[in-house]
């Protein structure tokens, strides 16, 4: 189907006229060969026991929104209001963009949003509205690495 798209965009764009009605009753219905599923409880559970704080928020994140892992380093901590006393977060997905949407995460995954901003403001970090929600990894160690935001980088 990919294929035919792209040929018949290049026919369009050089003004060639094709029955494109016909041609489509040739093309054979693009068969799954993987079935997805979500994954288990347990397999969360066992992933988040080997987590630090930045990939707990993150696989949390994911869990309990359904938001796509590409939507991880535009999130800002702008995009996020407490709801129900800050025990849950709404959180504007793709904000600005044509593909925006709202989602609320669980209250567990709220927490470990609240804990990771904690540790990160001990860090030395200046919190803004402005700063990624998640960033790239620092070593807490090195003063040279912590403070500035740094999420411009791709997540690591």
């Amino acid at each position: 189907m990919i294929r035919a798209a792209a040929l018949k965009h290049f026919c369009e764009m050089n003004d060639m006229t094709l029955n494109w009605r016909k041609i489509n009753r040739f093309i054979e219905e693009k068969k799954r060969t993987v079935q997805d599923r979500a994954y288990t409880k347990e397999e969360i559970r066992r992933t988040l026991d080997k987590c630090d704080e930045r990939k707990r928020v993150m696989i949390l994140l994911l869990a309990s929104t359904g938001m796509r892992i590409g939507a991880l380093p535009q999130l800002k901590i702008k995009h996020l209001a407490g709801v129900l006393n800050g025990s849950l977060y709404q959180i504007s997905v793709y904000a600005g963009t044509s593909s925006q949407y709202i989602t609320f995460c669980t209250s567990e995954c709220a927490k470990a949003i609240d804990d990771y901003l904690d540790y990160r403001s001990r860090c030395g970090e200046k919190l803004t509205p402005e700063s990624s929600l998640i960033r790239e990894q620092f070593d807490r160690n090195d003063p040279f690495r912590k403070g500035p935001d740094l999420s411009r980088r791709a997540l690591s």
